[in-house]
C-alpha cells in the first residue's frame, strides 16, 4: 500500500518492507498489473513527470500570468456565441 510521497508499506512473500524500496516495489507491481502496453507507458510517463516537475509550479505560473476562467454571464445574449 502506498502511504505517501515516495513511501510505502509492502508485505511480499512473507517479508514486510517499508520506505522507498517498498514504494518502488509497489509501483513496479502496479505497472505489471495494468492491462495494455499503452496504459503502462502513460502511467509510467505520468509518474516520471510527477517526480521531475512539481504540480504547484504550473498553478503558480498560471496565476501570475493573470489567466482567469471566462465568465458565463459575458457569453449570454451575444450573437454567434
Amino acid at each position: 500500500m502506498s502511504v505517501g510521497d515516495r513511501f510505502a508499506a509492502v508485505e511480499l512473500l512473507g517479508t514486510r518492507l517499508s520506505g522507498t524500496l517498498a514504494w518502488f516495489i509497489w509501483r513496479t507491481l502496479y505497472l505489471m498489473k495494468l492491462v495494455g502496453f499503452g496504459n503502462r507507458v502513460r502511467v509510467l510517463l505520468d509518474w516520471t513527470l510527477d517526480l521531475l516537475v512539481e504540480r504547484s509550479i504550473s498553478q503558480i505560473a498560471a496565476e501570475r500570468q493573470g489567466f482567469t476562467a471566462p465568465r458565463a454571464e459575458a457569453a449570454v445574449g451575444k450573437p454567434g456565441v
